[in-house]
């Protein structure tokens, strides 16, 4: 599934416009005026959905092994 984190740069410390926050899969510029441009990397994005689709899709055929012994049961204490 998607395990990567999301890594952000937001460019605060500069204070020419537009400020501009990068994402994993977009682009924010936020201009002076108070207007907001979004650009999406449509085909990363596809990509990684796509991946993760696979990926989840491949864990439901997994089959595992009969008789597990990996599995606790909870002891319960008897009543005097």
């Amino acid at each position: 599934m998607a395990t990567r984190k999301t890594k952000t740069k937001v460019s605060e410390d500069t204070v020419e416009w537009p400020k501009i926050t990068t994402g994993s899969h977009s682009t924010r510029y936020e201009y002076e005026d108070g207007r907001v441009e979004l650009n999406t990397d449509w085909e990363l994005l596809t990509r990684d959905v796509r991946e993760a689709i696979a990926e989840y899709e491949k864990s439901l055929n997994e089959v595992k092994p009969e008789g597990d012994t990996n599995v606790k049961t909870k002891k319960t204490r008897k009543s005097k």
